[in-house]
């Protein structure tokens, strides 16, 4: 079903960049009517279940940020994918199916009314087929999440182990697993990629099936962090710099045990990091940036909702004539599943994966193998 919902997306009519652009600006009126709509409902507490008000208000926000970069990409193949994952994650934490098309309909409305007639009827037009295509999403959300073909096998049984510690969170337990596997500097990347990375997926993969609390789900993130910081300082050593790279995750997001991990081995390999974590402010960012001239800045992008968010990020960054030097890298889900969104945002290179990013990063700096060459 995913791969009909994705065909039918790609024949989507594009929507006009200044229908996109008043959209956006628009954007908190517009989740404020939808707001203003849904809770006017008797039957809201059935369409949203347990979950409390603000977390549907705080979802809205989150929609109108995504559709916005959607519609200013015209990336309906990630609308598709995202709407799927919608679904799954709603309904696992009580959400009914039937929110999705009264939603839908209510942004649909919305838009109507506080878009010109010219500019809002391409964009009815996207939520009219959201509204059509409400079977399909459902059909799609129950069939299992696609699998990583690509892990390598050797490291199956140790995947099992690390996913059980971290859903216990027993810390002390993880830890020792994971000294066991990694006993020198070169294992740490296998640990990273193939164990720690596709578990945490899977931790997510539970979350939005309301297998897994966000309680049991921040417990697991945060063993992990202690993982990561401990395994990390077994080996780091002083080495020779290739130059400097800013790491960070995107403004609003959250998740950045990604982004940990790059940093990390980009540090292994040479390089001297300023990893930034989660939700660093644009403005503090573009300040350190001016400071260090990084020879790179690498942006992490979880969450599709935050795409916009990381765009206005490398145009302001673009917008500062002294940083133009500066290397803009992207990297996260989105990405993944779709990759020419890292040009449409305007990064200079998108990396699939930690391992992949570090072997290109090396380009932009000396090899540190060679000091003992120099005069």
């Amino acid at each position: 079903m995913m791969e009909d919902l994705l065909l039918s997306a790609r024949k989507l009519p594009a929507v006009p960049a200044r229908a996109a652009e008043d959209y956006s600006r628009k954007a908190g009126a517009l989740a404020e009517r939808v707001n203003a709509a849904m809770e006017s409902r008797a039957d809201l507490a059935v369409l949203i279940g347990r979950n409390a008000v603000e977390l549907m208000r705080a979802d809205h926000e989150n929609h109108a940020a995504f559709m916005a970069n959607v519609l200013r990409l015209n990336a309906f193949e990630l609308h598709a994918r995202t709407c799927v994952w919608s679904y799954r994650a709603c309904r696992g934490h009580g959400f009914s199916y039937d929110y999705f098309p009264i939603a839908f309909d209510c942004w649909r409305r919305a838009v109507e009314s506080e878009l010109a007639p010219g500019q809002a009827e391409p964009i009815a037009g996207i939520y009219r087929w959201m509204i059509d295509r409400h079977a399909m999403f459902i059909a799609a959300a129950g069939e299992a999440p696609s699998s990583e073909p690509s892990l390598d096998p050797r490291w199956a049984q140790a995947r099992r182990l690390l996913l059980a510690r971290l859903l216990e969170g027993d810390s002390a337990e993880a830890l020792l697993l994971g000294r066991s596997i990694v006993q020198k500097e070169a294992d740490l990347e296998g640990f990273f990629l193939e164990v720690l990375q596709p578990v945490m997926k899977e931790i997510g993969s539970r979350w939005e099936r309301g297998q897994t609390s966000v309680a049991e789900e921040h417990l697991a993130s945060a063993v992990a962090g202690r993982m990561i910081t401990v395994l990390y300082t077994d080996f780091v050593v002083q080495k020779s710099s290739r130059g400097t790279i800013v790491v960070t995750s995107a403004p609003n997001e959250f998740h950045e045990l990604g982004a940990w991990m790059v940093s990390d081995l980009l540090e292994l390999d040479g390089w001297r990091v300023k990893y930034l974590g989660a939700n660093t402010p644009t403005q503090d960012l573009i300040a350190l940036l001016a400071r260090e001239r990084p020879a790179a800045l690498c942006v992490s992008v979880t969450m599709s909702f935050n795409l916009e968010r990381a765009r206005a990020l490398i145009s302001a960054v673009r917008a500062r004539p002294e940083l133009n030097s500066v290397r803009i890298v992207v990297g996260g889900l989105p990405f993944q599943e779709q990759p020419d969104l890292g040009q449409a945002i305007g990064a200079d290179e998108t990396f699939l994966d930690a391992r992949e990013g570090v072997r290109r990063l090396r380009r932009l700096g000396p090899d540190p193998s060679k000091d003992d060459e120099r005069p």
